[in-house]
């Protein structure tokens, strides 16, 4: 790291500290002050700390989206009925293709495993949605029935994932609303377009694929399933910060 990326990092660190709440009044002026000194010192400019925050945010966002791929893609004995419920959703949210698969791994045994197939900014996004879906839908099924997972889990998180796989459909449809005869033409056609261009990229990626169907297990607590659809289908689908 040069001499000058040095300061700059630092002078990020004492406004970044400056600007903590738990920073009093008069440590953030100082620390605006120190910054103000060290930036005159080395002749640097603020925009020269601004341009080092920006990249210190691309590498995080760039570390957190490989996370979620990861995160996305660990291959697991099964998934849930709730999960492809979920999977379905963020393939209509984000224009790609959600895929399950069986393979072998390194110990021999048979896994399954998850893939988004689409653009790569697409896949990104889905990836990063479905982990926080994943998580929303869990977090409200132990709001609703304690922690641990239960068949009054499960039956809740069921509920809760056609609703939200239900209102992901809606929001599809809904952005053809208000268009008039001719643009809602190019809409299908753009919308066709797509459908077909997945269906190349996934036969390409899978030619002898076979898409698992994932069956509900056990019990259902028809109570908690009603509760999770109803709590689903109030659940915001239209920003990253998820509101239910």
């Amino acid at each position: 790291m040069e001499a000058n990326e040095k300061v700059i990092e630092k002078i990020h660190k004492i406004l970044k500290l400056g600007k903590d709440a738990s920073a009093t009044e008069g440590e953030a002026l100082n620390a605006v002050a120190l910054a103000q000194r060290l930036l005159a010192k080395h002749n640097l400019a603020m925009a020269d700390v601004e341009s080092y925050g920006e990249r210190l945010s691309d590498k995080r966002a760039e570390k957190e989206w490989k996370r979620d791929v990861a995160e996305a893609a660990k291959p697991r004995q099964f998934f849930s009925q709730f999960e492809q419920y979920i999977q379905g959703a963020v393939q209509d949210l984000c224009g790609v293709k959600a895929v399950l698969f069986r393979n072998r791994g390194p110990n021999g045994r048979t896994q399954v495993r998850l893939t988004f197939i689409g653009e790569q900014a697409d896949t990104a996004v889905a990836c990063a949605l479905y982990i926080d879906l994943i998580k929303l839908c869990k977090r409200c099924a132990h709001e609703y029935a304690g922690q641990g997972w239960s068949p009054v889990h499960r039956s809740y998180a069921e509920g809760w994932g056609i609703a939200v796989r239900r209102k992901a459909a809606e929001t599809q449809t809904q952005q053809a609303t208000g268009l008039d005869d001719r643009e809602q033409q190019q809409y299908a056609i753009i919308v066709r377009s797509k459908a077909a261009w997945l269906a190349e990229q996934l036969a390409a990626a899978f030619p002898n694929l076979v898409q698992l169907k994932i069956q509900s297990r056990g019990k259902q607590d028809l109570d908690a399933r009603e509760a999770g659809y109803q709590r689903g289908k109030q659940t915001n689908l239209s920003t990253k910060v998820f509101e239910s």
